[in-house]
């Protein structure tokens, strides 16, 4: 809810000043009284203290009634005889200080001190107005007194996180009396001793107990008596073991900053993750930084059991095994009596790095030295949790792509200056090395003699080739090899097995993807390898389990060196039929979207399993798991990977007879794969449809409606086209609603593709009016979302929108990411075409929020939208450039169809398109630059490609739409071919072009050209075909006379 009523800076209804005294007064006396609300008598009593009405009650509702006049209705509410506030506590701003201010004491009193933090900054951004006399003024001194105590808790707060220059000012000022109170006197000494000197902190505590005594006759309290100790040990504090960096720690700085704050809140804290990560190196970091007076660094690898672990800590924090010079066999209990009483002494962090191997004497030990010493902490680096209550846990993530590729590049320099860094080599190298330091800096130091290509190229034996041979490096550390060895050594026999039957799984599982390779005891084995941080737990909607990459390569290696490898494939696969089999079922019905959620989980280990069986000729697996990912990719919009997949897998598929119950498989994959030939190619291969036929259509009606339709559309193109849209007319009327459905909305792609968009929007309505819940929300979703794409492209944005907005949301739900982008698109494109801009930004930003992570490009990239946007605010040549980002980034858009990508493909003639016309609106007047001319020139080309082709196989919203491009540059800069341009802009208009982009509106385009030649697009509409065939020929005709008046210009 919105800010609704304000009395604490004014005294208003939002932004409109409430009037009348008595008004002001009776609303502050509600809010005063909060949920509780006050009796009509006392209102009265208030309201007119000296000369009372006639009739009070009548009077006391007129004063109601104005109030809520200038309101709301249920701004003033009675209950019985009672009146009472009836807004939301936030709708109030008095009321939303005085919860805020509450809850910052909570947080304070409980020691959270970032909510603390966080809560007291929201009430001191409160504006409180002047006080008067009454019951506003008494509200806003209430107020005035939480905002003061907000600011004491912000400034021990500030102190308690360690952001001790922000604390000094704040709190200064409240201790300045001769006896502040000792809470915010022990923050801010020592905050000031961070920030101006133990020296200057023990004299600002000399002087108050020197005033306490002289004042009070008492002395300062137990806390501060600590802490003047505390910063007495400062002046000669204690650190052993502590190291300091040779390079700097590139990456860690939001991390540093999170393990200082939990080692100032929390006893005993464990930086948590695999070997390679960096933690003894970020234990170092905090260890330099600590507040404490002592500081005691002790590494534990080289201890083997339980037992050596408190002997080591106590010579590492210098207690000796014997008080005289005589040795003595030391007692455990007398030398914890010591280890204890030495750390008492002064408040001390203790850093224990390296514990996995004796987790348990660390975890004991640990627990009891907390209950004992007061003033501990303690930090420690582990692969294995502590498990102790007092423990919190930070799991150290891996490096981002940007920091492993900055340090990846700072090592590299460092080891061979001038060494060649490619963004486009560097980028795949340490994504590939799992965001592991050692692993990074292992692989830079390889450029010594080695380019990062060879690196990248040696990989897949990533063990043999990162090894390093650096000078005071543990030997643990020395290469990756030996990293991950340290925890496999930490594993038992069955542990061992598990990793490495676990490591067959491409892209990690749930606990029922390992039972089927590791059996009933999955669980405890799966426990277990999280606890040694050799798995990943990552929860969304539900569990799963994700290994390093390193670590599932020395898992692999592993595997095969056992001899168990065939075995554990062998579930793998058992495990990727039954995961199609069971889901291909429920593919299109009421479960559709957790179907769906389920398989994008498995899918890049069901894509992999899917190229091991088409790899291996195994017909029964091809088939099973192609289908089933084919119709998932169907669902989420990725037809390229279907395409990509679908001619390998028939392949294996016609090589071998097909089993009874794998038929339905065999026949989703099988039409696919002809359409795909069919659309892509200038028909399908006849053995493709020769084992459709002999397939038959089967039994289910949806299958037999994909097959039947797949045999039209496996000749679409060429001569074939008219008649294979005949055939998808007639099958539009089919009482079978899924044979219906399916033919009107291929019939619609081709009306479209035609630039007919009265006749596509009719062949939707069709397919729509043929689909039922029963199959689920895709199919009515993906329909809604092509109806906002036909609408757009026909410059109905705002209708566009409203339809992308119905859809969007399910698209998402189904991983239909880049359609997803194209109805955000639209619904952006709409608000431009609405005027609210605002609204326009904010889905340009989820816009690009939500591609960030898939990498949609092109029609559903963001630059489009900001390029309009810069249009609408009046910033041309910013559009200009935007749209230009824009055609750069579908270049580099690419697939593995068999049609060519060169300049006729149709995304690039509208990305082409879309940056030629901003080029128009953004030269000043005068003759083009040379950019403008360069882009009209290779449009123009590009144009004339286009046409030099079959009207069959022409986009014309596309080409159309370049078309317009170019008529619209000849118009605007040509003015001896401007009724040639003018032609070619009603030629583009008659043919479809595709109006997405406001910027390219016919209506806006025509009223520009009339304002510079008011006849001029009139002049140039008499003539033109009545049918495409002549506005072909048309068009062709313009084109070839721009291009030789071009060449005479040259």
């Amino acid at each position: 809810m919105t800010l609704a009523l304000r009395l604490l800076d004014a005294v208003a209804w939002g932004d409109q000043e409430i009037a009348g005294d008595r008004v002001r007064t009776l609303l502050a006396h509600l809010v005063a009284a909060g949920g509780e609300g006050v009796g009509a008598t006392r209102l009265e009593e208030w309201l007119w203290p000296d000369d009372a009405p006639a009739d009070p009650r009548k009077a006391l509702q007129v004063i109601v009634s104005r109030a809520r006049k200038q309101t709301a209705p249920d701004v003033i509410e009675r209950v019985g005889t009672r009146y009472r506030c009836g807004l939301e506590p936030d709708q109030v701003d008095a009321w939303r200080l005085q919860h805020l201010a509450r809850s910052a004491r909570r947080a304070a009193a409980a020691q959270e001190w970032a909510a603390a933090r966080d809560t007291a900054e929201q009430v001191l951004a409160i504006d409180v107005g002047d006080t008067e006399p009454g019951p506003l003024g008494d509200l806003r001194r209430s107020a005035r007194d939480d905002v003061d105590s907000c600011r004491a808790v912000l400034g021990e707060a500030a102190s308690r996180l360690g952001d001790h220059a922000r604390a000094v000012p704040i709190l200064q000022p409240l201790v300045t009396g001769p006896t502040p109170a000792e809470p915010l006197f022990e923050a801010y000494l020592r905050s000031l001793s961070e920030t101006a000197g133990t020296a200057e902190a023990l004299a600002r505590y000399d002087a108050y107990r020197r005033a306490l005594a002289d004042e009070l006759g008492t002395t300062p309290g137990d806390r501060l008596r600590a802490l003047h100790a505390e910063l007495l040990a400062l002046e000669d504090p204690q650190r052993s073991g502590v190291r300091y960096d040779d390079t700097d720690l590139i990456g860690r700085a939001a991390d540093v900053s999170a393990l200082r704050e939990s080692t100032r809140t929390a006893r005993v804290v464990t930086i948590l993750g695999p070997g390679g990560l960096g933690k003894t190196r970020l234990a170092h970091v905090i260890a330099r930084g600590a507040s404490q007076p002592a500081v005691h660094f002790v590494e534990l690898a080289g201890v083997v059991s339980g037992d050596g672990v408190l002997p080591t800590l106590a010579s590492a924090v210098g207690v000796r095994d014997s008080t005289t010079n005589r040795p003595v066999r030391p007692r455990p209990t007398d030398l914890r009596t010591r280890l204890i009483d030495r750390l008492g002494s002064v408040p001390t962090l203790l850093v224990l790095d390296n514990c996995e191997q004796v987790v348990d004497a660390v975890a004991d030990l640990v627990a009891a030295l907390i209950t004992q010493v007061q003033a501990l902490t303690v930090l420690t680096t582990s692969r294995t949790a502590l498990g102790i209550r007092a423990e919190r846990v930070y799991a150290l993530p891996q490096l981002g792509h940007d920091d492993a590729t900055t340090l990846f590049r700072d090592r590299a320099l460092a080891a061979r200056p001038g060494v060649e860094l490619r963004d486009e080599v560097v980028g795949p190298l340490v994504d590939r090395l799992d965001g592991l330091p050692l692993a990074i800096e292992l692989a830079a130091a390889r450029v010594r003699a080695m380019s990062v290509t060879a690196i990248a190229e040696r990989l897949d034996q990533r063990f043999s080739l990162l090894r390093g041979s650096t000078r005071g490096v543990p030997e643990r550390h020395q290469t990756l090899q030996a990293v991950i060895d340290w925890s496999w050594n930490l594993l038992d026999a069955d542990d061992r097995d598990a990793l490495t039957a676990l490591s067959a799984f491409h892209d990690g599982f749930d606990l029922e993807g390992a039972e089927w390779v590791v059996g009933s005891a999955a669980l405890t084995h799966v426990e277990s390898l999280v606890s040694q941080s050799l798995l990943t737990v990552v929860e969304d909607d539900t569990v799963r389990y994700r290994m390093l990459e390193t670590v599932r390569e020395f898992g692999r290696d592993r595997l095969e060196q056992t001899g168990r490898g065939t075995t554990v494939r062998g579930a793998v696969r058992a495990w990727a039929l039954h995961v199609s089999r069971t889901t291909a079922a429920r593919f299109f019905g009421p479960d559709q979207i957790d179907t769906i959620d389920a398989l994008t989980r498995d899918e890049g280990n069901l894509a992999v399993e899917l190229d091991r069986a088409i790899a291996s000729d195994d017909a029964e697996a091809t088939a099973v798991i192609g289908a089933t990912l084919i119709t998932l990719w169907q669902v989420s919009g990725n037809f390229l990977r279907a395409f990509d997949a679908s001619e390998s897998a028939a392949q294996v598929i016609m090589r071998h007879p097909v089993a009874p119950q794998d038929a339905d498989a065999a026949r989703t994959l099988l039409a696919w794969d002809a359409m795909f030939q069919g659309l892509f190619r200038e028909a399908a291969d006849q053995a493709l449809l020769d084992a459709l036929d002999t397939l038959g259509p089967g039994d289910d009606s949806r299958l037999a409606a994909l097959v039947q339709i797949s045999g039209v559309l496996a000749q679409v193109t060429g001569d074939h086209a008219a008649t294979a849209e005949e055939r998808l007319i007639a099958l539009s009327g089919s009482p079978d609603r899924h044979l219906a459905g399916l033919a009107a909305r291929w019939w619609m792609h081709l009306a479209e593709n035609a630039g007919d968009l009265d006749v596509a929007l009719h062949a939707l309505d069709l397919a729509l009016s043929n689909s039922e819940e029963s199959d689920g929300p895709w199919q009515v979703h993906a329909l809604r979302a092509e109806r906002a794409g036909l609408l757009v492209q026909g410059g109905r944005r705002i209708e566009a929108a409203r339809e992308a907005e119905r859809a969007i949301d399910v698209l998402l739900r189904l991983h239909a990411v880049d359609d997803a982008a194209q109805q955000r698109m639209v619904i952006a494109l709409g608000a431009i075409d609405a005027g609210d801009l605002a609204e326009a930004q904010s889905q340009a930003e989820r816009l690009e929020a939500e591609t960030a992570e898939v990498g949609v490009v092109g029609w559903g990239s963001s630059e489009p939208v900001r390029a309009e946007l810069a249009f609408a605010r009046g910033d041309r040549q910013s559009a200009a450039r935007l749209h230009l980002d824009g055609w750069c980034l579908m270049q580099r858009l690419t697939v593995s169809l068999a049609m060519s990508l060169d300049r006729a493909a149709p995304w690039l003639l509208f990305g082409r398109a879309a940056y030629l016309h901003s080029v128009v609106l953004a030269d000043t007047a005068g003759a083009p630059d040379a950019a403008s001319t360069t882009a009209y020139v290779e449009s123009l080309e590009a144009l004339s490609e286009t046409l030099a082709g079959s009207l069959a196989d022409l986009d014309h919203p596309s080409a159309g739409a370049l078309a317009f491009a170019v008529g619209r540059w000849v118009v605007t800069h040509l003015p001896d071919a401007a009724d040639t341009g003018a032609r070619l802009m009603v030629l583009a208009h008659a043919s479809g072009y595709n109006q997405v982009y406001p910027s390219m509106d016919w209506e806006r385009a025509v009223r520009d050209v009339q304002q510079v030649a008011p006849d001029l697009i009139d002049r140039a509409r008499p003539g033109i075909g009545d049918d495409s065939a002549a506005r072909f020929t048309q068009l062709r005709e313009t084109v070839d006379r721009l291009r030789s008046a071009q060449s005479l210009r040259r």
